[in-house]
This record gives C-alpha cells, structure tokens and sequence, in this order.
C-alpha cells in the first residue's frame, strides 16, 4: 500500500493508464484503503470514462470517508457510456472536489488496481460527487455580520449582456486571476424574470410587424398580492434575497470576502435591473455585442450537430422555423438590451462598465487593462499578454472551433454574409433604432 500524509494545501492525483472499455457493459474496480485523518469528501476512488478524442465523458467516484484506522475495502460499479473506448481509474485528495483536508492513510497502489468486467444484470453502485458539495456547506455554514455582508456585496462585479456575446470568454477566461473568484452563470436571474409571452406568440408574430411586446413574470403580476415578489412586499423579499445571495457565495467561497468576484449572468441579465436593486453596492460590466452577430449565432445553435445537442436535440432548420427563430432572438435581444441598458443608467456611474464585444475582439490588451483596472486588481502588461495569448479565438484547436461548436467565429460582423436581404430588413425592423443608438452600423 502507499502510505500519504497531506497537508490541508498538499493534494495526492494519480491515474491508471487507459484500459479499453465496452459501451454498454459494466465494470467493477475495488481498493483498500486505511483512512487515520480526514474531512468526510475530501478524497475518491474514481472510474473515468473517456471517449475516442480523449476526453472525459463520466466520472463515477467513491468517497473515502472512513478515517477508523482499519482497512477498508471500496468498491464502484459503473456503466460504460455509449461512446466510451476506455477507462482509468483514479485516486483524488484534495483536488477536484469542494473540501480540503489534513489527510493520512495509505492506499492500495494504483497500478495493483483491476477493471472488472461483471454481470450487466448488476447495479451500478456509486457515490454523489455533490456530496462534497453539501458537505462543505455545512462547514461553511454561519450568519454573516452585517459588514461581512458589504464586504461581499462590494466584491461582485456581475457580467451582464446577451447570451454569445463573449461573455464566457470575458467571464472565466480573460479575467482568470488568482484575486478572482469565477462563479459562472447562478441563474438567479432567470428564475427572478421569466418571460410571460408563450413561445407560440413568439414564433408567430402579430401580422401588424414583427415587434413583439415581450413581459416579465415579475412585471405582469408585480401587482398581485398573493405573488410573491408583489411590488406592495418588495422591501421584504428584496431583504432577504439579498442575504440569501450573499449567504449562498460565502458557503461555497469562503474567500469572498478577501478576494474580487466575478459573476457571468448572461441568461439572468433580463433581470439586471432587479439584482442591482437587491445588491446595488455590486459592480456592473454591461457585456455588447451587436444583436445581428448575436442572432446568427442562436441560430447555429439550431443546427443538428451543434454543441447544445448534449442537452436538446434541435428539429430540422426549415425555412420557415429559421424565420421565426430570427424574429423571435430578435426581439429577445432587444428586450435584454434594454432591460441592461436600463439597469445600467440607474447604476452608480464608478461602478459600471460598457465593454462592446467588437471592442474586446479587436482591442483586448487595451479593453482587458480598463476591465481589471475597473475591478480594482492591479496586473502587469506581461500577465495580461499571457492570458491574451493563452485564450485567443486563434489559439484555440480547429476540431474545436466552428459551426455548431461553442467558439464558432468570434468575427464581428458575420451576420451581413448569412442573411439574406429580407432577413436583415426584419432584423433591422425590430433592433434597428437600438443598434443605431450603440453606434452600430445599419
């Protein structure tokens, strides 16, 4: 057995080498381990399923959470994937997963470690990775004081704009700093503003223009009683959603309160104006790009290849769904857009941001500096080089860069060569005068 005394900081990571594995069939992998110091989900065995390209499709884990001093045997049961080719087994201490730990024990090598065909009549048999999770919880769990609070609130900068506008790019890439805390997409903004318009309206626009009223849950029944965010009760619920907010970033990163946190909000951003009033000490980078660029992209996202298919599986793109996809991302573009742009003016004026999309593309060191200078971390030229380099549309492999893939083109513009010139009139119908006010060309 090998024998590992970690430190909370320390981490153990070893993988077996790729052992071919059957889609469909199911294989067991056992190890004992002596666990004599830990956090409960601090450490796993671990099955990786990986596809023909090499990547991770699956991870089935077992936690190693008994720390009596006696050896333990654990064991996984686990499905291949259809499109798995083959496996490793891993061990995980301290990395990977939500809690950090002294840790002593030892384990049985990893080379010693056999993937068992068995019986597909077995039931796979394996832990939670979200356990860890929930177990931090606990650990993090307290009532944060009142200046705990305002220290949180004024740490959030919060990424809104429009979905494919580069905001991941922006979000976890550009602005990967150790003094930053990435939270990526919470989606309290899409349960506070759902819209109210069913999607038959929006597919099928009234037959005086394509302009389409699209309403908030929020503001259509605001002055209801028995809703819960009535607007009669809104310093009650504005109250507690904002200790719910703050609370719910602490408990998952405790190091908010030291470090900068930045949140990208794209599918909550027609909620903007909302979020800013329950934490307005919070910061504000409205993230533009041109809503033409925005509505070509949706509709790669249509396409029967494209990436979201691991989710949904698109119907063909027929003409006639193509039209009402441009009407309807239209008028979403343009109702995000002025739910931001509204938000945005309402806002501290030293605690915002407009950034156009165009702009960070074709001038990313200049856009970068004025973005880390606006949330206050100081970063040389060379580090700000380094990560321009690192996460350039250019740099990325071609197999994963295209159509129907998460970076499609990254070329502002592209809109003029892919839709039609009634197209491009329906488009400008319902987001022309926006696009003008912006100073996009028409």
């Amino acid at each position: 057995m090998v024998k590992i005394q970690l430190t909370k900081d320390q981490i153990f990571a070893q993988n077996s080498n790729e052992i071919p594995v059957l889609p469909g069939q199911k294989y067991l992998v056992s190890s004992d381990v002596l666990g004599s110091m830990g956090k409960p989900c601090s450490a796993y065995l671990a099955i990786i399923m990986i596809d023909s390209n090499g990547k991770e499709i699956v991870r089935r884990i077992r936690w190693l959470n008994d720390f009596s001093g006696r050896p333990v045997k654990y064991t996984i049961v686990a499905e291949a994937p259809e499109n798995a080719k083959s496996a490793v087994i891993a061990y995980r201490i301290n990395t990977e997963i939500a809690i950090e730990s002294e840790w002593a024990g030892s384990v049985t090598e990893i080379e010693k470690l056999n993937l068992i065909k068995v019986s597909n009549s077995l039931e796979e048999d394996y832990d939670d990775i979200m356990d860890a999770h929930r177990a931090r919880a606990l650990i993090n769990l307290k009532t944060l004081s009142e200046q705990e609070e305002r220290q949180i609130e004024r740490n959030i900068t919060w990424i809104f704009g429009s979905p494919r506008s580069g905001s991941s790019w922006l979000g976890t890439q550009l602005l990967c700093h150790h003094n930053i805390i990435s939270i990526n997409e919470p989606l309290i903004g899409a349960h506070l503003s759902i819209l109210e318009t069913d999607v038959w309206h929006m597919l099928n626009p009234p037959k005086n223009g394509n302009l389409i009223e699209l309403r908030r849950t929020i503001d259509v029944h605001g002055q209801e009683p028995d809703y819960i965010f009535c607007n009669a009760y809104r310093d009650v619920w504005i109250f507690f959603l904002k200790k719910m907010i703050l609370h719910r970033i602490y408990c998952q990163f405790p190091e908010s309160l030291d470090k900068k946190i930045v949140i990208k909000e794209p599918n909550g951003s027609l909620s903007a104006d909302i979020i800013l009033q329950i934490v307005p000490n919070s910061k504000l980078i409205f993230l533009l790009r041109d809503g033409r660029d925005i509505v070509d992209s949706k509709i790669d996202l249509y396409r029967t290849d494209s990436w979201v298919k691991k989710w949904i599986q698109p119907p063909p793109l027929t003409p006639q769904r193509r039209g009402w996809i441009i009407i309807s991302e239209s008028n979403i573009w343009r109702k995000l857009t002025e739910t931001v742009r509204a938000a945005y003016e309402k806002h501290d004026p030293s605690r915002r941001l407009l950034i156009k999309y165009e702009d960070l593309r074709y001038e990313t060191m200049k856009q970068l500096k004025k973005i880390y200078d606006f949330l206050e971390i100081p970063i040389t030229d060379e580090e700000l080089e380094v990560l321009v380099s690192r996460y350039s549309f250019e740099n990325i492999p071609e197999d994963e860069k295209g159509k129907g893939k998460v970076a499609r083109k990254a070329k502002p513009g592209g809109w003029r060569e892919t839709f039609t010139e009634e197209e491009k009139e329906i488009m400008h119908s319902i987001m022309g005068d926006l696009l003008n006010e912006f100073g996009y060309d028409l």
